[in-house]
């Protein structure tokens, strides 16, 4: 099996995704995707508050902040764009915004306070705020749902009165302050994460019906096609086509074709066909391997050049560059059993391999035999 490296050959949604800004019409930005060198403070200059704020709209009992949006909690959106010097804490209706941040003050230049209630908001947008502030030499900036402090001014003041309002991105202040609302905040999300891949080379043939989580990476000259749906944590090489398919938490190599098929807590190669099956949890595949449909494949371990025909139930097994024919069926009790199949065997329709069974190279079971001993090519294995 190679070992396909896909530090260089996927794009990173996670930590781009907050840099970029695209309108939830779909028209993308001029400088959406531009590398700019903005005159920020240091880091370690800049200090962060987020506000956490409930909103009774939502008549839930879950704290608004933790309801998910894409596969993550409100605040993480929001705590995301801000650096380690983050102080997190519960809105208090009562008290100005002065007196409640200042016993959160800290040692940096600035203070950047954010709500949760805004999961829109990118390091871009913040890092131009910073800069108009710093440019402009402002005490105070005053964004439409964030505040930028130059900290000693706040430490010497009790209140700010009516102070100016500057507007950036409004999109990135959308509040979600409803259900209505977090679904149009969703929506817009999703449109970021779909254009991003569409940037960095991936073909999504259609958008509406195709969803890919913040935490997927693609490699370029991929093909996303209709009913698909990418979710946690998955990672996907260069030139593979998915289409109507469900993939969660798996990596997959290069110039696959996956059709059909469901791929969950698994690792797959490169150049493989994967047409209706499933791929489920702790399965290995290596490169040019073929499953046909309704086929299952759990806790195995499948090198290259495998072909796996229609309607198996493979579990527990090693399999290496041999050949399984429709309907075959492994037994096994435990993860400790495994049954093997070597280089050049043929498992025909119907068999059943009872683990800890090993089928030796070039060895030939019967259709619908039913193995419980070792078979060898000397001692074939019939009916």
């Amino acid at each position: 099996m190679n070992t396909f490296d896909f530090t260089t050959n996927y794009t990173t949604v996670e930590e781009e995704i907050h840099n970029i800004q695209i309108l939830s019409s779909g028209a993308e930005e001029e400088s959406s995707y531009q590398t700019q060198t903005l005159s920020v403070p240091d880091e370690n200059s800049v200090d962060y508050i987020v506000i956490k704020v409930q909103h009774e709209d939502f008549q839930v009992y879950t704290p608004t902040w933790e309801l998910p949006v894409l596969e993550k909690p409100m605040l993480s959106w929001v705590t995301d764009v801000t650096s380690s010097q983050v102080t997190v804490v519960n809105e208090n209706k009562s008290m100005g915004i002065v007196p409640f941040i200042k016993p959160y003050l800290k040692q940096g230049k600035y203070t950047v306070v954010l709500f949760s209630d805004t999961p829109l908001i990118t390091k871009k947008t913040v890092q131009e705020m910073l800069e108009f502030t710093m440019r402009r030499n402002l005490s105070v900036c005053k964004g439409t749902r964030s505040y930028i402090f130059l900290t000693e001014y706040i430490r010497q003041t009790d209140e700010i009165y009516s102070p100016q309002v500057y507007y950036f991105e409004e999109e990135d202040f959308m509040i979600a302050s409803n259900f209505k609302q977090l679904s149009l905040i969703t929506e817009t999300l999703k449109n970021r994460i779909l254009h991003f891949h569409m940037h960095h080379g991936v073909y999504i043939q259609d958008p509406s019906t195709t969803y890919i989580g913040p935490n997927v990476q693609i490699g370029k000259g991929s093909i996303v096609s209709g009913n698909v749906t990418l979710q946690g944590t998955v990672e996907i090489g260069q030139n593979t086509t998915i289409a109507q398919s469900y993939i969660k938490d798996a990596k997959v190599g290069s110039h696959n074709n996956i059709t059909r098929a469901q791929l969950e807590n698994c690792v797959v190669g490169d150049a493989n066909k994967l047409e209706g099956c499933i791929i489920g949890q702790g399965t290995i595949m290596g490169d040019e391997i073929t499953v046909k449909a309704q086929s299952v494949i759990e806790h195995c371990h499948v090198q290259n050049k495998v072909q796996i025909g229609y309607a198996c139930l493979l579990k527990n097994g090693y399999f290496a560059e041999c050949f399984i024919d429709n309907g075959v069926k492994v037994v096994s009790l435990n993860k400790l059993n495994k049954v093997r199949v070597m280089p050049g065997a043929k498992v025909l329709s119907g068999a059943t391999l009872v683990a800890p069974v090993v089928v030796g190279e070039q060895a030939i079971v019967s259709p619908c035999a039913c193995v419980t001993k070792n078979v060898s090519a000397q001692n074939q294995q019939e009916n």
